[in-house]
């Protein structure tokens, strides 16, 4: 499955909002080893009807997607331009702003 959230692009008087797009391989801790070995294939077949993912993440369970780990993955896998924020929930904003410490 998956899900979508918002890069927020905050800048002076212009505020961007552009969709990324998170795949999420669920592999429970106590699934069977054949289930598990299972899941590569499915994987593939789901990522061709599923296209435009950002990125990937395997979860065992729906606690362990974090914000502050997703903000990682979602500007490792961004270009030049960063956006300084993320909006996984409606009007609340993670902080991303990945040049602010560099300055």
């Amino acid at each position: 499955g998956g899900f979508r959230c918002n890069a927020v692009d905050n800048r002076q008087n212009t505020i961007s909002k552009r969709a990324k797009i998170i795949f999420v391989q669920w592999m429970p801790e106590n699934a069977p080893a054949m289930r598990k070995a299972k899941m590569g294939p499915h994987k593939g077949a789901m990522k061709e009807t599923f296209t435009g993912a950002h990125c990937d993440i395997v979860v065992e369970k729906p606690e362990d997607i974090d914000a502050a780990e997703l903000v990682k993955t979602l500007q490792a896998a961004t270009g030049a331009h960063k956006p300084n924020g993320y909006e996984f929930n409606v009007g609340e904003i993670t902080d991303a702003d990945y040049y602010k410490d560099l300055s």
